[in-house]
Parts: C-alpha cells; sequence; structure tokens
C-alpha cells in the first residue's frame, strides 16, 4: 500500500485538485466505473432463481448489519464508570444553584478552580437515570447510537456511496465500536456530533449554508457535554484547507470558524474554562491505558485497524488521491487513532463517512452492486443467516439490562468490578469519614456515599486531583514500596480493599487497622481508633441498583 500511495508523486496540488466530474451523483458513479463493468452489469439478465424484490435484499441487508453492530456492542452493557461522577457532579449543582468551581467530593490534595469539561453530559444522564432508571439509560445509549450510525450513513450517501456498498464495508467498523460505545460515557456525544457535522460539510459542499445556523448551537451544546468538539473545531479547518487546496470556496469559513472560538466561552465557567482546555489537550496521560498508543494497548486491535487502512490504498490506486475528496480528514483521524487508543472511536466515524464512497468508485463497488442485483436471493439467505448468528450470541447476555458488575468474575473479563456490597455496608453502618478506594470505582462511592464520606480519588483525574495523587494510589493497590505511607500521609478513616489486589494480602500487616467487612470481592479497613460493625457476607447476596 506505501509503494501504491508513493508512486503517485503528486504535490500537495495535484493531491487534492478539482477533478471534472458530472453534477449528477449516479453520473458521478457511472463515469468514475469501469466500463467494462458497467456494461457487465448491465446487460448480464438475472438468473430466475436469483430474481427478488429488491427492497426485501436491502432490507435484509440492513437488519444484519444492525444485527452485527449489536453484537460488539451488546457486551458493552456495564456502567461506564465516568457516568458516576458526572452525575455526582450535577447533582451537587442542583443543591447549590450553580456548577461548583471547587471540589466538593475529595479528601486529597485537588486543583482550584476545578474544571468539569463534561458537566453538560452529567446533567444528561443524570435527568435520564432519575427519570427513567436503568431502563432509561440504555434506551438513551442506544438511540445515540442508532443516530450515529443513521448520519454516517446519511454522509456517506451524500458523498455518493450506493446502500450496497455501504451495508457491506460499514460493519466492519463495529469492531472497533467498544472503544467508543460504553454506558454511558460523554464521548457517545461526541461521536454523535462528529458524524452530523461530517453531513454538514457535505451539505456545504453543495453550496448551501443554512446548516451554519443549525451548527452553532449545536458546537455550544457539544462543548458543554465533552472536551471533544476540539477535534471537531479541528476537522473543520482540516476540511477548509482541503477546500483552499482545491480551489472551492473556502472564505465562509473564516467567520464560521470565528464565532467556533468564541462560543468556547458560552459555558458555566466562563473565561475559567480556557486555561483548563489548554491544559486538558496538552498534557500527557502515560497512567491512563487509553491515553497509550494502539499498538502498546492491543496488538490484536492494531491488526485489524492496520487491516482497515487497506481500502483506502486500494482506493488511491485505483483512482488517484486526488479523487479521494477528504483526505486530509481521514487520514488525521487515523494517525490520532494510532497514537491514542481513545480517537479509535473518531476514526470510525469517519471511516464510515468516507471509505464507503471512495470504494463506490472503484470495480470492488461495481462488484458488489452486481452481486446486489444479480444475487438478491443469495445476499438475502446469507443476511438472515448472519442476522440469526448474531442475535443468537447478543441475545443470552440480556444487552437491555444495565449491569453494575460486582463480582470478581468482572475484574477476570477486564471490567470494572464494583464495591456495591462494600458501599452498602459503609452506608448501613452510617459512615462518616474520608475512604480510600481504587481509581476506577471512586465514582461509585461518590455518587452512593455523598455527602457523608468523602472518596481518595475518582474518574475525574485532571479536573479535579493535583499531579502524584494517581501514582500514589497505584503505588498503594500495588502494594509497592512506601505503600504504607500513603495510608498516613492523608487522613484516612477507612480503606476499600479489592479481594484480588495486592494490598489485600499486605493490609493485614498494618497494626492497629482493623477490617470490618469482607464480601469475597471487596474488603473495608478502618483506622486505628475508628470503630464500625463487623460483617461478613457471600458476593451472591449482593444486589445492585440504578441510580
Amino acid at each position: 500500500m506505501t509503494s501504491a500511495l508513493t508512486n503517485q508523486c503528486l504535490t500537495a496540488e495535484q493531491l487534492v485538485a478539482p477533478s471534472p466530474l458530472p453534477a449528477n451523483e449516479f453520473a458521478q458513479l457511472a463515469a468514475l466505473r469501469p466500463a467494462a463493468s458497467r456494461e457487465a452489469e448491465l446487460s448480464e439478465p438475472i438468473p430466475p432463481s436469483e430474481r427478488i424484490d429488491p427492497r426485501w435484499v436491502y432490507r435484509s441487508a440492513t437488519i444484519a448489519a444492525i444485527s452485527f453492530l449489536m453484537l460488539h456492542i451488546g457486551e458493552m452493557n456495564f456502567c461506564d464508570p465516568d457516568m458516576w461522577h458526572e452525575m455526582s457532579l450535577f447533582r451537587q449543582a442542583l443543591l447549590e444553584g450553580q456548577i461548583p468551581t471547587e471540589d466538593r467530593f475529595a479528601y486529597t490534595p485537588t486543583v482550584s478552580p476545578s474544571i468539569h469539561h463534561e458537566w453538560g453530559a452529567g446533567a444528561i444522564f443524570y435527568a435520564v437515570a432519575m427519570t427513567w432508571g436503568a431502563c432509561g439509560i440504555m434506551v438513551f445509549k442506544y438511540a445515540l447510537v442508532l443516530g450515529t450510525v443513521a448520519a454516517c450513513y446519511q454522509c456517506a450517501r451524500f458523498r455518493g456511496a450506493g446502500a450496497a456498498v455501504f451495508l457491506t464495508v460499514a460493519p466492519a467498523m463495529a469492531l472497533f465500536s467498544s472503544y467508543g460505545f460504553t454506558t454511558i460515557r460523554a464521548q457517545v456525544f461526541t461521536l454523535a456530533l462528529l458524524a452530523i457535522m461530517l453531513c454538514f460539510l457535505e451539505i456545504d459542499q453543495r453550496r448551501q449554508r443554512w446548516w451554519i445556523a443549525i451548527w452553532l448551537p449545536l458546537h455550544v451544546v457539544w462543548l458543554n457535554v465533552h472536551a471533544g468538539f476540539v477535534v471537531g473545531s479541528g476537522l473543520m479547518a482540516l476540511h477548509a484547507c482541503e477546500q483552499i487546496i482545491r480551489r472551492r470556496p473556502f472564505w465562509h469559513f473564516v467567520p464560521i470558524g470565528m464565532a467556533l472560538a468564541g462560543l468556547i466561552f458560552v459555558n458555566p465557567y466562563g473565561v475559567q474554562y480556557l486555561p483548563y482546555l489548554m491544559h486538558g489537550l496538552t498534557m500527557a496521560r502515560p497512567l491512563i491505558i487509553e491515553w497509550n498508543p494502539l499498538w502498546q494497548h492491543d496488538t490484536r486491535v492494531f491488526a485489524l485497524y492496520l487491516l482497515s487502512l487497506l481500502p483506502i490504498g486500494y482506493a488511491a490506486h485505483q483512482l488517484g488521491l486526488r479523487r479521494l475528496s477528504g483526505i486530509l480528514v481521514l487520514a488525521a483521524t487515523a494517525y490520532a487513532a494510532a497514537r491514542h487508543t481513545r480517537h479509535l472511536s473518531l476514526y470510525c466515524v469517519v471511516w464510515t463517512c468516507y471509505v464507503p464512497a471512495y470504494l463506490q468508485q472503484t470495480n470492488a463497488g461495481a462488484l458488489i452492486d452486481q452481486i446486489f442485483r444479480r444475487y438478491g436471493r443469495l445476499v438475502t439467505q446469507v443476511c438472515v443467516a448472519v442476522t440469526l448468528f448474531c442475535l443468537c450470541r447478543v441475545i443470552p447476555g440480556a444487552p437491555w439490562q444495565l449491569l453494575i458488575p460486582a463480582t470478581n468474575a468482572a475484574t477476570e473479563a477486564g471490567l470494572v468490578c464494583y464495591p456495591v456490597g462494600a458501599v452498602q455496608y459503609l452506608d448501613e453502618a452510617q459512615f462518616h469519614g474520608n475512604l480510600m478506594l481504587p481509581f476506577e470505582v471512586g465514582g461509585y462511592a461518590m455518587w452512593k456515599l455523598h455527602p457523608q464520606a468523602k472518596v481518595s480519588i475518582d474518574g475525574r483525574y485532571e479536573v479535579a486531583y493535583e499531579p502524584g495523587v494517581l501514582e500514589e494510589h497505584l503505588k498503594l493497590y500495588g502494594a509497592k514500596r512506601g505503600w504504607r505511607d500513603v495510608l498516613t500521609e492523608y487522613p484516612t478513616d477507612a480503606v476499600l480493599v479489592p479481594c484480588v489486589s495486592r494490598l489485600s494480602a499486605a493490609m493485614p500487616t498494618m497494626i492497629g487497622w482493623n477490617r470490618t467487612y469482607c464480601d469475597g470481592v471487596y474488603e473495608v479497613y478502618t483506622r486505628p481508633g475508628f470503630s464500625l460493625p463487623s460483617r461478613e457476607i457471600n458476593a451472591a447476596e449482593i444486589r445492585a441498583s440504578m441510580p
């Protein structure tokens, strides 16, 4: 693929130079397809055994594609740790009548001001959870997913992709869906709004500007639910650069960019938001796994990512890079995905919007169209088989139920294991004090125990905590050298200890600290002089609830 790209030997202007194409979308595709393929598609008769209403072919393919997506996101029906601290913040804001800029939840060193860029997401999650409970959270999550997919499909269609090609190649991106469609994190809003923005940019290509009046308020929503709006604005700027090189209208993006920059200050924090944003965008996060390079995070996923680049290389070889409209945006997100695993979902959205249209213009696109036209019955049968297979795998996992994992099996599966029983015990024991706990579950304890208890850390990371706090927690729970000093450094009243951690074996050596609770999943130790009733239960008795 690399040699095919480098052999093009194009200048920057040639790379995205405009090419004279017919105005009509279908005429464009016909003009770009090889003549032999078009003639073969039109001239070859449909075998009688394959004749079927085309609507059933596309319906079955659509259902199969959705089933394949559900196969991969259905197992992501467990609570995302970020949702708890986001809802906690908004609940506190309701009590105070404003979004607080000072931390209210931790007893370890925190930053000031504390700017939470996902406060709007927490407001939405809080409203849904408190109104419709766990069922509402699941319905809302799937609505966002389907909305994102629908926007990607519409964008691909705007760009000239046929339904057959889209339904054939786009489902491949479902393999990466677990990196963006958890239940539920603020990043899902970024994925949906990014897909909508790409649709609007295609409308702009037709010299229709009405979308600007819709996008500006959507931009305000985006910047208040997730800092991913910066990525959207950056990709819009790249699109404008491509318009310049292609010698297409671009001047209207100048006032748009100025308006988007000015609207950043439409948030509860005002001008304080900008310094935090600059800090958050530039800081390193080596201890947060999803911010590591993709090749370090998961070699299997990285191999699939490399395979996703092959259709792009194939289209470039067949058509030339100059015909790949939007290649700058796609290349930027591809690089971001390789650099940080967290950005893989952004690449998936752009890939789904752009690559089907690339392939539509190639021999592969002509072949897919021909297969759908000539072998409709066979395509339908294959789609039905795929649907049945996916449903048989999905339904036993009850993807409509919101899970709060609370057993060691969750830890073995790589999921966050919530201290449901331990938190219930502390609540019933009327615990008032400072609770040391692992990074991943701080938000859950915050949601369930605030204001009577304060936590040592939670998923807010740079939003709330000073540098070094996370490192100290990793030292403590890994029982590394100096771990005892972490307990004495802060005014800790109780320690929440996962039974599978090294700290569980080390804590009995702490003189004066007493184990007051154990359920086989988590233990609770209290400091000398701090009294709580003793309790031991079976983890099977634990029942989680939402909210």
